[in-house]
């Protein structure tokens, strides 16, 4: 028998079970943990028209070693009723497997809706993921000026052109999608939009883009229709303006007064004991603007009266505006009787009740803030956001209702001896109205970072920044 062998038969025995053992241990590391990974943190809808629907998703991923469960997906209780969760494709996740959330969002009213959807989850190191949610309920509307183009008579083979004014009102973006000449009117009609402009087109609100409308007749017979404007606009998808060539009668004799509101602008926000002029520019074909009188309204109660100057322009002052969403309108009376009027919506608040504000960390209402490590945030003594999870973050806006003259007060709390901040804060009312917060700070005790402050110490964890500012808009 060879020698080696006679070595291994001297061995002494080994027991069984141990070695078992360690084979369950080696077998407990191969299976692995799982791991849950989401492709964004955040599902931003951004403008959806009031009524409408918008349905966006997300991918939720196994990065892990281990086989993935998704025990729940729900939205938390500070979620806007304007959101649904949909569904989500696969509730286990092998390795490297991913499954699609998707979220729908259908806005009841116009304004910002916020929410979460929290994922429960097998991952052992974080058993809980949120994803936020942001929308924007809006309502667009578009204003044609003028309604009617009369071309009269035109010869055979000669042209005119007029032009149309296509205005976005309402709240959000006009969507113009599409603009199409009625049945049998290509032949003499023909319509251009400005050099650049290409359907379909975006009007923020208060915006216009004018359309010009060519008549040239194959004939000299009367031909009338309509040009047709489709929109995004969810009380009138389509709008049209009359076309009237070679017709003996004007419609348009003792036209209305054009009316034309210059101040207050659309989306403008005001208290209801301010003093507001409402100022405009007045045209009417027959009269001169001195000859018209104009009187404000907010929605069926007269606010005030003004007259035009000669070149126009007329200024209603206007007290004790009443509480609410307004329509703001303008009209003025020519000496025949014809009434042309022009309108924007603003909001009125009364200052003695509660006003819904935005903190966020930049220039609009949307912008995400980020704080390393924890931060609280304080109305007057009372905590109304915090995050204690000693990790830098970013957060979404924070909604609350203040009023002019309490105090905000930011407190961050440092974990990381290496790198601490907060971004800068920005108080908003509505999407117009800001003002100022809070600057912000970055600083290290590590001398490679970039915010490195030599005279930073510690300790840790302990309270590194602590501000705050009065509310002063709107």
């Amino acid at each position: 028998m060879p020698r080696d062998v006679r070595s291994l038969l001297l061995l002494p025995a080994v027991p069984l079970a141990p070695l078992l053992g360690l084979a369950c241990n080696d077998y407990n590391v191969k299976i692995g943990e799982p791991t849950v990974a989401l492709s964004s943190e955040i599902i931003d809808f951004g403008e959806v028209v009031v009524g409408n629907q918008s349905t966006i998703g997300i991918l939720v991923e196994n990065t892990g070693t281990g086989p993935l469960t998704i025990e729940s997906a729900e939205l938390d209780g500070t979620t806007s009723m304007d959101y649904a969760f949909v569904e989500l494709t696969q509730w286990t996740l092998d390795k490297g497997q991913s499954a699609e959330l998707r979220v729908r969002y259908v806005p009841d009213v116009v304004g910002q809706d916020f929410g979460r959807v929290q994922l429960t989850t097998n991952d052992p190191d974080v058993p809980i993921t949120n994803v936020d949610l942001s929308g924007f309920g809006v309502e667009p509307e578009i204003d044609l000026d003028p309604d009617i183009l009369w071309f009269g008579d035109v010869a055979e083979g000669a042209s005119k052109t007029l032009a149309v004014e296509v205005s976005a009102r309402g709240t959000g973006t006009l969507k113009l999608t599409d603009i199409q000449l009625a049945e049998g009117l290509a032949g003499s009609y023909s319509f251009s939009l400005p050099a650049g402009v290409g359907l379909p087109y975006e009007l923020v609100s208060g915006t216009s883009l004018s359309v010009i409308v060519s008549f040239s007749p194959e004939t000299v017979d009367e031909l009338s229709g309509e040009l047709i404007f489709s929109s995004n606009d969810p009380h009138a998808r389509e709008a049209a303006v009359q076309l009237l060539g070679n017709a003996v009668d004007d419609p348009t004799d003792n036209a209305a007064p054009v009316v034309s509101i210059s101040d207050p602008d659309w989306g403008q926000y005001f208290l209801t004991d301010d003093e507001l002029t409402v100022k405009a520019v007045v045209y009417d074909e027959e009269d001169q603007p001195d000859e018209l009188v104009c009187i404000a309204y907010a929605g069926s109660s007269p606010l005030g009266t003004g007259v035009p100057d000669a070149a126009g322009n007329v200024e209603v002052p206007t007290f004790g505006l009443p509480a609410g969403e307004l329509d703001l309108v303008l009209r003025c009376l020519d000496t025949g009787g014809a009434t042309g009027e022009d309108s924007v919506e603003i909001s009125v608040f009364n200052p003695k009740e509660p006003i819904s504000y935005v903190l966020s960390g930049g220039g609009t209402p949307f912008d995400w803030f980020a704080v390393d490590d924890d931060v609280a945030i304080y109305l007057d003594g009372e905590l109304i956001y915090s995050d204690t999870n000693h990790t830098q973050d970013t957060h979404p806006p924070v909604n609350f209702e203040a009023e002019v003259g309490q105090e905000i007060r930011v407190v961050v709390t440092d974990y990381n001896y290496c790198d601490t901040y907060l971004s800068t804060l920005r108080l908003h009312f509505g999407t117009a109205n800001s003002q100022d917060g809070l600057e912000g700070f970055c600083f290290s005790a590590c001398p490679d970072h970039e915010c490195f402050d030599g005279s930073y110490a510690g300790p840790w964890p302990g309270v590194v920044y602590e501000d705050s500012f009065v509310i002063s808009i709107p």
